[in-house]
């Protein structure tokens, strides 16, 4: 049945359970997102890549480290709390301090995107507002 058809109440039940349908939708595609994170980016091998090209566990961003990523500083710190702008920095670099090597993301074959959001999960980048 259509719901513009339907009494006002029932109308309503309609309304409500495809809330409900759609909150339940959006969890289990969170859910299936964090579970292809844990499967492609394991905890395990980010932090002993991560480590291996950075050495500092959480990577905060100061001026210094932006200049080692070659980083555009003052837009870094201008980006609103919870912006992905400095993880991507991180995501995409291919050196860091005179070391040269493969991004995480290409390492891991992922987006950088993609690999921002995992950083962040596993706390491995502090903007500068929380540090």
């Amino acid at each position: 049945m259509i719901p513009f058809l339907l009494p006002a109440r029932l109308s309503k039940d309609w309304e409500n359970a495809k809330e409900q349908v759609d909150d339940l939708r959006m969890r289990l595609e969170q859910e299936a997102d964090y579970f292809s994170a844990c499967l492609l980016m394991p905890r395990k091998a980010v932090i002993a890549a991560f480590e291996a090209r950075f050495t500092r566990n959480p990577l905060v961003l100061t001026e210094t480290v932006a200049y080692h990523l070659k980083a555009d500083a003052g837009l870094m710190f201008s980006q609103p709390r919870g912006s992905l702008l400095f993880a991507e920095a991180v995501a995409r670099a291919q050196q860091f301090d005179r070391l040269r090597f493969k991004s995480l993301a290409q390492y891991f074959g992922l987006s950088a995107r993609a690999m921002a959001i995992r950083l962040e999960e596993l706390g491995l980048v502090a903007p500068y507002l929380h540090a």
